[in-house]
């Protein structure tokens, strides 16, 4: 966008300087550049009431009111090198010339020499101009592509990191898993070496009991062996001898008087007897039972 400033009534002169006759001027705003064009030019022209033909010319910007600071405006070329010298400020500045049918030889000579030149210098400057443009066209080319190159390098690289990440992930989930199914077959083995431990304590348990049961019922047969009940007497054979249901059983005296099972066998209570007196009273009580086969077999 721009600024169209239209001087206009007026026309030029060259004495003492050049200067334009007319101070009439208007201004159009918001002017798109893209868009600007002869057929934009006659409008605002037309809307300020000129009735036309007119010869235009536009200012070189922040150059003072000279032959070479006013250039013509006819063709296309002139519009776009109007518009590629578009001053900061946004103001460019149109000249409206009454159009002549009679002109001064000289002048139409010299004018057509200045802007013959002025087009050469124009063309220069555009081919300069052109020449850096297309330099700075291919270096940012050339500086796009590089961008693009290495965007694609760090796309790689981070796709081929994501892999590495990706398998990294899996080689410790796998360990992990490992890890578990160590666990649990540890558990696994722990808990059958606490079933064994178990079987071996109930074992050793069980044994210790038989055992315990055995001592007892050993030691229960031994005190029966050795009891003396009411029934016992003298086997008549010796001092200490003792007969229970035929069988004859060896009292050891004790010094104090008792024999085995705290049978007492004080002297006091059956006194010294003779071998013939036990025998004797042996048979009298048992008749036949300890002397053997009765007389009345043989």
């Amino acid at each position: 966008m721009f600024t169209c400033v239209i001087h206009y009534g007026g026309d030029f002169v060259l004495s003492p300087r050049m200067k334009y006759t007319s101070k009439s001027e208007a201004y159009f705003g918001f002017v798109d550049a893209s868009r600007f064009s002869t057929f934009s030019l006659c409008n605002m022209v037309q809307n300020l009431g000129l009735v036309p033909p007119f010869v235009v010319y536009w200012r070189v910007p922040e150059a003072a009111l000279s032959t070479a600071s006013i250039r013509p405006l006819k063709t296309d070329h002139d519009y776009i090198t109007m518009l590629n010298n578009m001053p900061s400020n946004r103001y460019m500045h149109i000249y409206l010339k009454p159009f002549e049918k009679e002109v001064h030889e000289e002048e139409e000579e010299e004018h057509v020499a200045q802007e013959e030149e002025n087009h050469e210098n124009e063309e220069e400057k555009d081919h300069g101009i052109d020449e850096e443009y297309y330099a700075a066209a291919e270096e940012h080319v050339h500086h796009a592509e590089e961008v693009v190159a290495e965007e694609e390098q760090n796309q790689d690289a981070e796709e081929e990191q994501n892999n590495t990440t990706a398998e990294e992930e899996n080689i410790i989930i796998e360990e992990e898993e490992y890890v578990v199914v160590a666990e649990e077959e540890s558990g696994a083995e722990e808990e059958s070496d606490a079933e064994e431990e178990d079987i071996i304590v109930e074992e050793k348990e069980s044994a210790t009991e038989e055992e315990e049961d055995y001592v007892v019922e050993e030691e229960e047969s031994a005190d029966e062996s050795f009891d003396v009940s009411d029934n016992e007497y003298d086997c008549g054979r010796d001092e200490g001898c003792k007969q229970k249901d035929g069988i004859g059983i060896r009292v050891q005296r004790n010094m104090d008087g008792f024999g085995p099972n705290g049978v007492h066998v004080n002297e006091k209570d059956h006194g010294p007897e003779s071998e013939t007196d036990k025998s004797e009273e042996l048979h009298s009580e048992h008749g036949s039972d300890l002397d053997g086969p009765s007389s009345h077999e043989s």
